[in-house]
């Protein structure tokens, strides 16, 4: 199978400059709603001293957390939250689990996590997020599942992928994204666009990430890449030939 390789302008589009803010609305800052679980501590009324705690909103639970914050955006970026309701969001604005987020054209944002993780989102780009969960005094307790849909994404990883790697995934249609202390990049293409195929491209550059998918996993080191075709075919390139120095910088 013919290697692909992200081209020189791919790449270049995922190098983000944030330069501008959209003014917040005549609103007040998003924010998620609390859990309302009753949880019984171990011992306590109504307890045998064996239970479980489930953390507000974690596995289990009915309560939705905040996972973090847009730190900044340009542009349009809408959030569909889990009951289906749809707004713009701004500056500031909590992002929470369950969110669909989406750029519109010609726009950007940043999402700072509760780790510290960045998340920067280009044009045209929708992310899920399906699982998150952290504590600064428990990081090895922490989650995440985040979902690229379409688009182009950095990612640039905080506490969790240190503490928990196992735990920290993101995914596309067709490929698992497991990272140990790193920043990658990845594209999702549900359809051929110019020269490239469908697929999931990612690119590392610094740290190192595993891809897997139904033809198996590939591991990648810095300045590596790889492209998942749509039938979980994969391959792989490295060096210039990927088309970046890994010099991408964010603010």
């Amino acid at each position: 199978m013919p290697t692909r390789r992200l081209t020189l302008s791919v790449m270049l589009t995922l190098c983000l400059n944030y330069t501008g803010n959209t003014l917040a609305a005549e609103r007040a800052l998003r924010s998620c709603s609390s859990s309302h679980e009753t949880i019984i501590a171990p011992g306590s009324m109504g307890g045998t001293g064996h239970e479980p705690v489930i953390p507000p909103g974690g596995m289990g639970g009915t309560g939705i957390t905040t996972a973090g914050n847009l730190s900044s955006v340009h542009g349009t970026v809408v959030v569909q939250d889990q009951s289906n309701q749809r707004i713009q969001l701004a500056s500031g604005d909590a992002i929470c689990v369950g969110d669909r987020v989406a750029s519109g054209d010609d726009s950007k944002a940043k999402i700072l996590f509760a780790d510290g993780a960045s998340l920067y989102l280009l044009k045209n780009t929708e992310i899920h997020i399906d699982d998150y969960y952290y504590l600064a005094h428990a990081p090895e307790l922490g989650r995440s599942l985040v979902t690229l849909a379409r688009g182009d994404i950095r990612s640039v990883s905080g506490t969790i992928s240190k503490t928990n790697p196992k735990d920290y995934k993101l995914q596309t249609p067709t490929a698992t994204i497991r990272v140990i202390g790193t920043d990658f990049l990845v594209t999702h293409l549900p359809e051929p666009e110019g020269e490239l195929d469908a697929g999931t491209y990612t690119k590392v550059t610094s740290g190192e990430v595993s891809v897997q998918s139904t033809s198996g996993t590939i591991h990648l080191h810095v300045g590596e890449s790889s492209h998942v075709m749509l039938n979980g075919m994969q391959s792989r390139s490295s060096g210039s030939g990927a088309g970046s120095s890994g010099s991408c910088t964010a603010q």
